[in-house]
Parts: C-alpha cells; sequence; structure tokens
C-alpha cells in the first residue's frame, strides 16, 4: 500500500499557485443564482448534480411561514436561468428537506431527502400529540419535472429516526439511496445504523440492507457513488455508541445484489476524530473519499482530508490541508471531471466557530468560515488551490462537475447582519475562470 501525505498550509501554498507566500485571488463565478421565501427566513442549497445537456439540478429547504422547512428542488439552465422548481410540505408541516439529488441517464431527476412524520405507538407524554421523528423520503421526476414515483420509507415502528444521506443512479437508471437508523439495541441502548435502499428505475424496491461498523461501533451512509459496474460506493463513518468521539471514516463496497464486497476505516489512532462526507468514482473505478480529520483541543483542530483508493480498496493516495488560523477546517463535497481530475469543495475556519457535521455556529464572535476550492490531477498532485468568493457565503455543502471542467458549488448566503435569515446560493464556475 503507497501512502502519501502532504500538508498545505494556506499562507504557504506551492510556488506555481501563487509566488511570494502570498493567497492567490478567490474564484469567480460565471454567474450567480439565489433564492430567497417570502418571510426571510434560512434556506439552503445542500446538493447538486448536473444533466447530460449541461442543466443544473439544485435540491435543498426553504422556510415556509406555519410549516417550517419544506422540500425544494430546482432546475437551472447552463447561463443560470430557472427551468423549474418543485416543494414539498409532509403531513405534520413539519421540517422536510433534501439532502441528496441524482440525475439518471434519461436525464430523469432524483432526490432524497427527510419529512417530518408523527411516530407509530404511545403520544407526546407533555401535550397527547403524535411524537414527530424523521422518515426518508425517495421522489423521482422527468426532465420536465413532472412527478414519476414517490416512495416514503417508513421503517420500523421501534426506530426512534431515520435520515437520509445519499442518493446515486447507475447504467440501469437503477436508484440507491443511504443513511442512518436510530434504533434501541436489546439492552435499550441508543444505537445508530447504516441503510442502503436499492429502487428499480420504476420505483420498486430491488432490495435494502443494514450494517454497523466493524467491532461492533455504529455506522452510517454519509454520501453514495456507483461505478461503472454498478458496484454500491459508500462513503460513511463508524463510532462508539453513545459517542460524540472518535469517529473513523468508513469506505464500503456493495455488489450490484446488495453483498458487501470490502470494506475500509480510515484514521490515525491519534485523531480524535476523521469523519467522511463525500465520495466520487472516476472512469478507472478509482474512489475519491473526502472529510476532515485531526485533533481538536491540540492547538490544530479539524483538517481536511482528501483520499484516493483503487477499486479493491487500497489506498492510493492520502492529502491533508489546514487553515492558517488552526481551526477546524474540512472539505464537504469532491466530485470529477471528464479528465479524472478532481474538484474538492470545503471551508477553512479563521474567524467564527462551525460544525462540520451539522453547520452550526456555537460563537459568531470567534470564527468566520470561507469557502475553499483545491483541484487535484488524476494522481493526488495538487493544480490549484482557491478561495470561494468573499461574499457572505456560509456554507459550501456541495460541488458538481460537468466532465469539461466546469463546476457548480452551492451552499448557502449569510445574512443576519441584515436581521434575515440565510439565502439558497448557487454558483457557476467555467473551466478558464477558476484556472490560476
Amino acid at each position: 500500500m503507497i501512502r502519501h501525505r502532504l500538508r498545505l498550509r494556506s499562507v504557504c501554498l506551492l510556488l506555481a499557485v501563487c509566488s511570494g507566500g502570498c493567497r492567490p485571488p478567490a474564484i469567480a463565478p460565471a454567474w450567480v443564482a439565489t433564492y430567497d421565501d417570502v418571510a426571510h427566513g434560512d434556506d439552503l442549497a445542500k446538493t447538486v448534480a448536473f444533466s447530460s445537456q449541461g442543466d443544473v439540478i439544485v435540491g435543498g429547504c426553504e422556510t415556509c411561514p406555519n410549516q417550517n422547512w419544506n422540500w425544494r428542488l430546482a432546475k437551472y439552465g447552463a447561463t443560470g436561468v430557472m427551468r423549474w422548481s418543485r416543494t414539498y410540505d409532509g403531513a405534520v408541516r413539519g421540517s422536510d428537506c433534501i439532502q441528496s439529488v441524482a440525475v439518471d441517464r434519461q436525464d430523469s431527476v432524483v432526490a432524497l431527502g427527510y419529512e417530518s412524520c408523527a411516530q407509530p405507538g404511545p403520544r407526546h407524554p407533555s401535550g397527547g400529540r403524535p411524537q414527530i421523528v424523521y422518515r426518508w423520503r425517495v421522489v423521482k421526476y422527468d426532465p420536465a419535472g413532472r412527478l414519476d414515483w414517490a416512495q416514503p420509507v417508513r421503517g420500523e415502528a421501534s426506530l426512534q429516526n431515520a435520515i437520509p444521506y445519499g442518493v446515486a443512479t447507475d447504467q440501469f437508471d437503477n436508484v440507491v439511496a443511504g443513511g442512518l437508523e436510530r434504533y434501541a439495541d436489546g439492552g435499550g441502548n441508543p444505537r445508530i445504523r447504516g441503510r442502503l435502499i436499492k429502487y428499480s428505475r420504476g420505483g420498486i424496491k430491488l432490495w435494502s440492507r443494514s450494517f454497523g461498523g466493524p467491532r461492533g461501533r455504529d455506522a452510517w451512509a454519509q454520501r453514495i457513488a456507483i461505478d461503472k459496474a454498478g458496484d454500491v460506493i459508500v462513503a460513511g463513518n463508524s463510532a462508539p455508541p453513545a459517542s460524540d468521539t472518535g469517529r473513523r471514516g468508513l469506505v464500503q463496497k456493495w455488489t450490484p445484489d446488495g453483498r458487501l464486497a470490502w470494506e475500509r476505516e480510515y484514521g490515525d489512532e491519534a485523531d480524535h476524530d476523521s469523519i467522511a462526507e463525500s465520495v466520487a468514482v472516476d472512469h478507472r473505478g478509482r474512489i475519491a473519499v473526502v472529510g476532515a480529520s485531526g485533533q481538536r483541543g491540540q492547538g490544530e483542530g479539524l483538517n481536511w482530508r482528501v483520499n484516493q483508493y483503487d477499486a479493491s480498496g487500497s489506498l492510493l493516495w492520502s492529502r491533508a490541508y489546514g487553515g492558517a488560523d488552526h481551526g477546524d477546517d474540512g472539505a464537504t463535497s469532491v466530485a470529477v471531471d471528464g479528465k479524472d481530475r478532481m474538484i474538492v469543495a470545503g471551508v477553512e475556519s479563521r474567524s467564527m466557530r462551525w460544525s462540520i457535521m451539522f453547520g452550526s455556529t456555537s460563537d459568531p464572535s470567534a470564527w468566520r468560515k470561507r469557502l475553499h476550492v483545491l483541484r487535484f490531477d488524476a494522481d493526488g498532485t495538487l493544480l490549484w488551490s482557491r478561495d470561494g468568493p468573499d461574499d457572505g457565503t456560509r456554507y459550501g455543502c456541495s460541488v458538481a462537475s460537468d466532465g469539461r471542467g466546469n463546476f457548480v458549488l452551492v451552499g448557502a448566503q449569510h445574512k443576519d447582519d441584515l436581521g434575515q435569515g440565510d439565502d439558497w446560493r448557487v454558483q457557476y464556475f467555467k473551466e478558464e475562470q477558476s484556472a490560476p
């Protein structure tokens, strides 16, 4: 196994990127699309994918009066003009949000998200109302935005919550969704397990699998990719039961018929946490997994982690990146273009504290997040490292590439200083504009 590690300091980048130790100029988008709901609440673009025609599909959530968060799905043309949008509000008008989108070979759109629903069984002891929990929902739309099918995933009555995270489509337009389930073990202890569900192109469930982590640890699927052979690649995490530390990145390959082919964990023993956030597969079947790892409280914080594995699960190379302020930094998303180059998006902490898992802030005066983007070639050489636009963008949730080197970054724009919630934000970058 070959393992190379490279520490990239943001104040001293490669000379090919910026001579003299300065930071290179921020990348500038070719176009930007924003959305602000009528109540000026929080609106978040969480996930993005390209169609074969270069259209941009974005999913997330919007704030609606008296309804909390609702699903929001939008399709933009290659020049940023919105072609259509769809929303969804669950039956109990709780928090509902799209977590991941995918586009199949017919340019149909699959959205995976959660919806609030009433928990079967005893009612809430304080007011007699049903207890509200989260359940999965998988929806497919045709290219014009017409509903094809929808599959709510109710799960078992004993489950406390089921949270979806990732969805992908294969060469036959089948759909695979993944996430987590919270449940109680035989001793009544709270546990977390991963769940994968595969549907046919028509929405028929083909199989469902649950999994735990190595050595009896909890585990869950964070993001999903599918290779040319139809194998399902899962980037997820494992953790000790009922623990907030000691997480490890988890990478799995499942066969098309739902058998676990192999799994790998990553994370040094000295690390307090190693977190996998996103996964992509290139044309040669190599697997890119990104996230964060490091030791909080040791004067360093978390750093970006970028790993590449071959198709059999052997680690080819690993890269780390940390910001100059030694806060919690992390890669949140990865995409691969037509030349098998990686585009990796994430954040540096510079003056505002944040949580890589939930994107929350605990002390706005202490840290500030800044979007950052790295591009690697197929063999792990850093091509460039650039800041995102300094325009108040608060979250960089997801990145997608159209195969030609252009990419889209979605998230939300911070507007608390105006007394308003965050705005949904879509930024499109052309290859020639992002190059140094």
